[in-house]
């Protein structure tokens, strides 16, 4: 997963709602918790968030949150743009 993280840190500025959605999603059901590759994901996620779909803004929730891992500021940005 080392490398799975690695590779994108580098170009998670090109990520799309579903890369990003997806990416989380690889990590969720083993329970890891990359930090570093959350926080890019998650300041991606909040800067971006308002171009996203539904069901993008569900996916990145939905991942997060199966994870050992709080972040106020995303949930706070994703429901702000669900209730927009």
């Amino acid at each position: 997963m080392h490398s799975l993280s690695s590779a994108s840190l580098r170009i998670i500025s090109d990520y799309n709602q579903q890369n990003l959605a997806n990416t989380v999603w690889a990590y969720a059901p083993l329970g890891l918790r990359d930090v570093p590759l959350l926080e890019s994901i998650s300041s991606s996620s909040i800067s971006r968030s308002s171009d996203f779909s539904p069901q993008g803004l569900s996916n990145i929730v939905w991942a997060v949150s199966t994870l050992p891992f709080a972040d106020p500021p995303l949930l706070y940005a994703i429901s702000a743009t669900a209730i927009t």
